[in-house]
């Protein structure tokens, strides 16, 4: 297991500095690419969708605007089939002639299902990914992360998907960020789970009656032995940037290879500005509640 990572901001969304630029494909001039630097509060329900499913018509080409750090990239609410690929190119200049680094083709869906856990003949017994049935009304997103921080000024992002039955390709969001990995991972204690907003009341003859709201996920983590420089520098000021409205992306583990395992990296929001401890000589403490953001 490597060290979790705190990923934010998104570099693709303008700001009052620098405006990126995205081109590249064949999308709908009702929901074109620009959909994916929406900075609205319905940011995730604005959609880019491509006018087919040929690779050139799904290709997006960014224009950062200068050089940027990036670690994380990630496609939120995609309608990408159980077959789709993406592959991720980095340049350090807008004519794309020096490459800084190249993902390769990499499977947007990973096996779900851990070896040995499918009795014979299930439909996943093979390939282990989760069946399209059980994926509905569920979204998970695609978050991957590179070995290391690069510092690039164009990104192209390539999405390889033919197969897809809706016949054009969809998403809300192509995110690519800097991230912060602390130098000691959280200790043992850490916790991942869902959160519900369903109400619930009862008849007189004790009935239940469940009103059933969207559920998200929430994750919690304390890491010890931060240098105070460290904690002041990263921590401290990721509090103040974020706040709590503020979106960064959690990875619980840039390593993993399964898709089960993804479920415990996603959007979120501080969902409280923990203090920073000084429990020990030269030594902080740093406390992490997370609350996906839907």
């Amino acid at each position: 297991m490597n060290n979790c990572l705190f990923a934010f901001p998104d570099r693709v969304l303008p700001n009052s500095y620098v405006a990126p630029v995205l081109t590249g494909g064949s999308w709908l001039t009702a929901l074109p690419l620009a959909n994916l630097q929406d900075s609205s509060d319905t940011r995730l329900s604005t959609l880019a969708r491509s006018t087919n499913v040929q690779p050139a018509s799904t290709l997006i080409d960014i224009d950062l605007g200068t050089l940027r750090d990036l670690r994380v990239m990630a496609i939120l609410r995609h309608n990408l089939s159980l077959t789709a690929t993406i592959r991720f190119q980095f340049w350090t200049d807008t004519a794309r002639t020096q490459l800084a680094y190249d993902t390769g083709t990499l499977l947007v869906w990973l096996p779900f299902y851990p070896a040995g856990s499918l009795p014979w003949g299930h439909p996943s017994l093979w390939d282990g990914k989760i069946l399209q049935e059980d994926r509905d009304g569920y979204q998970f997103d695609f978050i991957r992360a590179l070995p290391n921080q690069v510092v690039v000024r164009s990104v192209r992002v390539e999405i390889s998907d033919t197969g897809n039955s809706d016949g054009y390709v969809e998403l809300a969001r192509c995110i690519l960020a800097p991230a912060w990995q602390p130098p000691v991972n959280f200790i043992y204690g850490n916790t991942v789970g869902w959160e519900s907003d369903a109400t619930i009341s009862k008849s007189l003859g004790g009935r239940r009656f469940i009103n059933e709201q969207a559920k998200r996920r929430t994750a919690a983590c304390t890491i010890e032995h931060l240098d105070p420089g460290i904690a002041m520098s990263s921590v401290m000021e990721m509090q103040r940037r974020l706040g709590m409205s503020g979106e960064l992306i959690y990875v619980h583990d840039p390593t993993v290879t399964s898709q089960a395992e993804w479920q415990r990296s996603f959007l979120c929001n501080l969902e409280e500005l923990s203090p920073i401890e000084n429990p020990y000589f030269n030594a902080n403490t740093a406390g992490f509640k997370l609350l996906e953001v839907l």
